[in-house]
């Protein structure tokens, strides 16, 4: 099993307005993880679901820090 890469970027707007920009809005969080909002490319997004289906595990890359 690969794990896939995404380049995600930190993001201040509201989902809409993101969507229309041909983003789509994500959440990262966790225990040890502060909540930041982020933008992924929808093609890149559309492209891993197509490719890897609806489960998987991904990589995230944001900021020079990498999350899975």
């Amino acid at each position: 099993m690969s794990i896939e890469a995404l380049a995600a970027i930190e993001r201040t707007e509201k989902g809409y307005k993101v969507r229309k920009a041909g983003f789509v809005p994500a959440v990262i969080y966790g225990k040890t993880v502060p909540s930041k909002s982020i933008q992924l490319q929808a093609n890149d997004v559309h492209r891993l679901i197509r490719t890897k289906g609806n489960t998987g595990i991904i990589s995230l890359s944001l900021n020079g820090q990498v999350y899975t």
